[in-house]
């Protein structure tokens, strides 16, 4: 999928904190990515369905344990979906059971990682995520 100049990242986390954290990460870091955050993988469809931003996502930033609809539920939906099957998903969770991180790749998931505890790590996170699938 080629990128924008100001890459679009859907993140999906009950968190408010991760939201909190992830964009001023980002602010600070890659202030041109433009971040968008939703609590649940439902907010998330209704999202990609109607194309509220013009376009699809240029990567997914996805939680595992979530209400109504979960990570895995999530995958298996846009693993199924022509149009977002391209999209792609790194699952960022802080499950660290093989199960999970197995049925992860099973679905689609680019990459799993495992939450960070520090403001510091998350940082550094972002930079390589930046270096390695943003440019």
């Amino acid at each position: 999928m080629p990128l924008s100049r100001n890459p679009l990242i859907y993140v999906v986390d009950d968190d408010p904190d991760e939201h909190y954290l992830l964009q001023s990460v980002f602010t600070n870091k890659y202030a041109s990515c433009n971040l968008r955050c939703f609590s649940h993988g439902r907010e998330l469809l209704t999202q990609l369905t109607h194309q509220l931003d013009g376009h699809l996502p240029d990567l997914i930033l996805l939680d595992l344990d979530m209400p109504v609809l979960n990570g895995h539920e999530v995958l298996q939906v846009l693993k199924n979906d022509s149009d977002w099957q391209g999209i792609p998903v790194i699952v960022r969770t802080s499950s660290v059971k093989l199960a999970d991180i197995n049925r992860s790749y099973e679905l689609g998931s680019r990459a799993f990682i495992v939450k960070n505890s520090s403001y510091r790590q998350l940082a550094e996170w972002v930079s390589d995520l930046s270096n390695n699938w943003l440019n």
